[in-house]
């Protein structure tokens, strides 16, 4: 039997969900998977011992065509070791500039040794500036339980290599746009942060944070500079009162909850969507 450690991170739910539904399918295979929340491996809140473990698999979303500050800060507290890894990316697209978002933690992987074997990309939705329609949401979740993660379970226990090729300009790009994401754009939108008169003060915003950016100076809700634009806080608020000032274009005005869209009936017989996602919702190649 292998051992599998699976670290997530998520902003919305959706990476979680991928990671529970590929969890379960790997225990029905016989494998021993221990799931854990990478923020709280990152600050040592849970025991977390990488060399115990065979295999590791990091699920996380794509944000600004590359991996989450957070994930890069994990990598770089492992220990060496040769064990195989996985990574599954979340989004809104697979489509060409995506196809590098995991590039510079591939490099930090594989300067420790590990052997990056497999890196795919699931389409789930958006969870800024791009709301796609419910029904078309639902049917993604859908979609990656049904079809999707049974085949790469598949690939993954026959031990399948599969990894993007490589595009030098494309890297560059990527390089350069998340770069500005991540130190220009997530940390403005930070720092533009305000709860309004909704607010009450549950703190739930601020246990939420992985980064620790918000806190209640004399009971008064402050942001700072470390954002990650994960939206965490925005979309966990129960009284959706965390807005920017500026930035409010790139956030849901009634949020994103996943259970509610994966719970709900559709709306529609036909979903509304371009021919290349349908063609991915019917390939499970893709």
């Amino acid at each position: 039997m292998k051992n599998i450690g699976m670290f997530y991170f998520t902003g919305t739910q959706s990476s979680y969900y991928v990671a529970k539904e590929l969890k379960e399918a790997l225990l029905k295979k016989g494998y021993n998977v221990k799931m854990f929340k990478l923020e709280k491996a990152l600050n040592n809140t849970v025991e977390v011992d990488p060399k115990r473990f065979d295999m590791l698999g990091f699920v996380l979303p794509i944000y600004g065509f590359g991996s989450p500050r957070i994930a890069r800060m994990y990598v770089d507290a492992l220990p060496r070791n040769n064990a195989k890894v996985f990574i599954i990316r979340t989004g809104s697209s697979n489509g060409w500039i995506n196809k590098s978002a995991s590039i510079s933690l591939m490099h930090q992987l594989r300067k420790k040794w590990y052997d990056v074997f497999y890196d795919r990309i699931l389409i789930i939705s958006s969870n800024w500036l791009l709301d796609m329609e419910e029904d078309v949401v639902k049917r993604l979740y859908e979609v990656t339980r049904d079809k999707k993660i049974p085949h790469i379970v598949k690939e993954i226990t026959e031990g399948t290599r599969r990894r993007h090729h490589r595009d030098f300009f494309r890297e560059v790009l990527v390089s350069v746009i998340h770069f500005f994401e991540e130190q220009v754009g997530a940390r403005l939108f930070g720092r533009s942060l305000w709860a309004n008169k909704n607010c009450t003060k549950c703190r739930l915003c601020e246990k939420r944070c992985p980064v620790g950016n918000i806190s209640f100076e004399s009971s008064d809700f402050r942001a700072g500079w470390q954002c990650i634009w994960c939206m965490k806080c925005v979309y966990s608020c129960p009284e959706n009162a965390i807005h920017s000032r500026g930035l409010d274009i790139v956030q849901f005005k009634n949020g994103f909850n996943y259970k509610w869209i994966i719970n709900r009936r559709y709306n529609q017989k036909k979903l509304n969507v371009n021919r290349k996602l349908w063609k991915y919702m019917e390939d499970v190649e893709k």
